[in-house]
Order: C-alpha cells, then structure tokens, then sequence
C-alpha cells in the first residue's frame, strides 16, 4: 500500500461474522510518522491495499511455498497515532474470502511473560519469532518492548501481530522491537475511528476473543488420517439453514455426517498417501488436504524433476541429486544407507537425503524405514549412476562403431561387458568382454572399435552391462 510492504493480521469480532477486518500499523499511510491525524487522501490510500494470505512455504526450512490468495481494496476504519495501529476492511468486493483463513482471536491485557510475532519481512514468506518481555521497557506508554529468543524483526514487519501463549494477539509491531499494545488501542480515544472497541466489540465490550476458523478439524496439525481412528471436520459457523455436503478422496471415507460435520476415517489399512475431504454449500467449496495413514513410500521423488524412485533408479555421476517424501510432519527416518565402492557422498536432511555418486557407483537404502503416528513403512532402494561420460560413435555408424571410454585404469568405473542387439531380435547381434584383464588389452586409447560392415542395416541398442544393470545407447547402422 502506497509502495510500502507490510504485514497484518485478520480478527475475529464479537459476532462471529467473518468480518474481514485486518490489524496493521498506522504509519504506512503517511508519509509524515509525526502527523498525529491522517488526511482523507491518507485515509483513501486504504482503496488501494492488496492482501496476500497464505504466503508461507508448505514446510518448515523448505523451498515450496503454499498458493497464495489475494484481494485488492480495502475500506479505513480506525487508526491512532499514539499506539501506531491502523484497522482496514478488505472491501467487499473480494467476498467471500478464502473459508479456510484463520481470523485471529485477541485479549487485552498488559503484555508479559513469553510472545511469538509473525510477520512477512519484506514481503517474504511467513517468518515466526520468540521472545519475552524486555526488563528494560520503552519510554513510549503505549508500547511494550520485546527480547527476542528466535528470530527478530526487519523491515517489512511492521504490524505484524504479538501473540501471547495463548495465541490471542495483544500488540502490532510499530517500530525495532517496540509493538503497540492492543489493550491501549482498543479506546485510548473516544473517537470511533481511533479506537478497535467500536468495530471488534461495541456491543459487550469483551476483553478478549478466541480465533474464528470457519472450517476446523479437531485432529493435530499437520492433518493426518490413520486407520481405526475416526477425526472430525465441522464448519460451527454456518448461517442457519446452511447444510454442508461433504465428499472426499477415494483413500478416505465418511463414517457418518450431519449438517456442518463430518466423521472420516482411512479407507482401510493399506491406504495412504495424499487425501482430502471438501465441503460444499451454497456455491463455495472448501477442501482440506490430508496425509492418510502410514508413509506412502511409493510418492518418493528425486531430484527437482520430481521424478518417482524405483527399486533402481540410474541417475548421473557427479551430479547432485536428492531423494524426498512429499511434505509430511511427524515423521522419523531411519535410511540404512551404505555404497557400492568409492568414496560414500551424502548425508540426510528434512525429508530428503543428498547425495552425490561416482561413474558404477551404487547407493543402498537397505531398508528405508519411516515412521509416522500411523505406523511405520519400509522400502528397499538403490540408486545406480551410469558411465555417462562413455561415448558410442559415429550415430548412424557404417563400418566401424567406437566405444570411448573417459578412463580404463579402475576397473569400478568400467562396463563388464558391451551386448550388441538389433530392433528386431532379443539375442544380441555381438557380445564383447571387457572386464578381463586380457579384454582390457585390446582396449587401445580408451576406445573400443567394433566391426558393423557386416551387419544388417537398421536400428541398434549398445547395452552397456555391470552386473545386474544396465545402460543403453542407440544407434543407426546405414
């Protein structure tokens, strides 16, 4: 909003209602932090605001960042110069929001004890930090001034809410580590549009209020679903007369339903995996994924491809690669790793294992064990890296096709034997040693020069074999 980033937190009022209202700071409506009234033009700017919701990433330390919801606009309600907050309506053009935003509840009370502070620095993804209330305080009586355990505050996090145990908001960050106080902006003036009373609770004047989830599910986050244990979704904030129409994915079932809940269940014990259970009413739908029981170690992936593991997977040497479970909290690994030969290259992480691999180089996972509160699945696994920097050439080859190998003095890196077969037959047109020390002989410069002008003209597979495994090249013979 007027080129400044910011952050903000969405609250719950008295009713209920999903009242879009969002807590942020004052001061980035004006360009003038001294001013103690706002001008209309200031106060206008509000039309002007975009809100981004869900800006985080999917894990914890991870990389994939959660879809976004956006809405534009926004209606001033109230600010104050002294406790540094300013309250905006997202207009209502953008109804409905999002049904599965959190509106956040508060309290007002004197600051103490232990906080948590969530803001967007710079407009980054969520970050969360902890601290305490400072001894030393701010001169400012309308702040209250925090120590920080984890984490801190930067640029870009101003009006990003304080928190106390109770995950109720009681401040918004003003400046450095200074948050104005929500028990001072709540009628620290009487003006209805320098105070939160008149708009979060006007009517019963409550001194504090629980966060409004419009779709809850009363299982620990993250969502999972284990066989035998029925967990229930509800939307207890439904107008009446508003029935929910609830479906799911095929690895989960409705064990009963009524008319803003639902009881689901795994859909046996074998299911697993990803899942989800929607509610439909009156033209919205709101989906809320799940994890389904035990690891599902078949949605193992490597690399950025996102390419699935099989029981031998050839990737390249030298090359980085990693191997991931989809995004899933709560687990134990166990990886059991150990290499075929050469020098062992890699190490665990956060749900995924890097490693690095040398030409015939192998990598077991003898078995991959992980564990979450549904129990535990296992998956034995090898990784293979191929001779990639062994060449065939000419392609199309007439009289005679080369074999080049990068090295030949250690043997680990070398094919045992190259297998040369047509299209049209599964018996190999040639069969060539070349592990023996006496194949090795007549290998000269590295290369290997096979005699085609024989052969029939067509199309041709070069396997490439070390023991059980296998590399291919094709190649034209004209």
């Amino acid at each position: 909003m007027n080129g400044v980033v910011a952050s903000g937190i969405l609250l719950n009022n008295e009713n209920n209602d999903k009242k879009p209202y969002v807590l942020t700071a004052r001061h980035i409506l004006t360009a003038n932090n001294f001013d103690v009234s706002l001008s209309a033009a200031e106060k206008a700017s509000a039309q002007n605001a975009t809100f981004t919701f869900k800006l985080r990433r999917i894990t914890c330390g991870g990389t994939v960042n959660e879809t976004t919801e956006v809405y534009t606009g926004a209606i001033f309600r109230a600010a104050d110069f002294f406790t540094d907050f300013a309250l905006l309506e997202i207009h209502p053009n953008n109804l409905p929001l999002d049904p599965d935003l959190v509106y956040a509840g508060w309290k007002r009370e004197s600051p103490s004890g232990n906080f948590s502070h969530i803001a967007h620095p710079n407009g980054d993804p969520q970050k969360i930090s902890f601290g305490h209330k400072a001894t030393i305080q701010s001169y400012d009586p309308w702040k209250t001034t925090v120590n920080w355990d984890q984490g801190g505050t930067s640029s870009g996090a101003s009006g990003g809410a304080l928190f106390n145990d109770a995950k109720q908001v009681i401040g918004a960050l003003s400046y450095a580590e200074n948050f104005g106080r929500f028990d001072k902006m709540w009628d620290r003036s009487s003006s209805t549009d320098k105070q939160l009373k008149y708009w979060l609770s006007p009517y019963s004047n409550l001194s504090s209020m629980d966060y409004l989830k419009p779709f809850s599910f009363n299982g620990i986050r993250p969502e999972i679903l284990c066989y035998g244990t029925n967990r229930t979704v509800n939307m207890p904030h439904l107008a009446p007369g508003q029935n929910v129409t609830w479906t799911t994915s095929s690895n989960v079932s409705i064990v009963n339903s009524g008319g803003n809940f639902a009881n689901i269940t795994a859909n046996g014990p074998s299911a697993s995996g990803w899942g989800w259970v929607r509610a439909t009413w009156e033209g919205q739908a709101i989906t809320l994924d799940l994890t389904v029981g035990k690891p599902a170690l078949n949605l193992l992936t490597y690399d950025f491809s996102n390419t699935p593991v099989s029981a031998l997977t050839v990737v390249t040497p030298y090359d980085n690669h990693y191997m991931t479970l989809y995004p899933v909290r709560n687990t134990s690994y166990s990886w059991n790793q150990s290499w075929s030969s050469g020098v062992p290259s890699g190490s665990p992480g956060v749900n995924r294992f890097d490693f690095q691999l040398q030409p015939g180089q192998s990598l077991f996972f003898s078995p991959l064990s992980v564990t979450n509160e549904c129990g535990t699945s296992t998956r034995t696994i090898e990784f293979w890296a191929n001779w990639s920097s062994i060449l065939v050439y000419p392609n199309p080859a007439s009289n005679v096709l080369t074999v080049e190998f990068s090295r030949t003095d250690q043997k680990e890196l070398m094919p045992d034997a190259i297998y040369l077969f047509s299209d049209k037959s599964s018996t190999p047109a040639l069969t060539m040693d070349v592990a023996s020390e006496g194949a090795r002989k007549n290998i000269v410069n590295n290369k290997v020069e096979i005699d085609v002008s024989k052969f029939e003209r067509g199309t041709y597979f070069v396997h490439l074999v070390k023991g059980k495994k296998v590399e291919k090249r094709r190649v034209n013979i004209k």
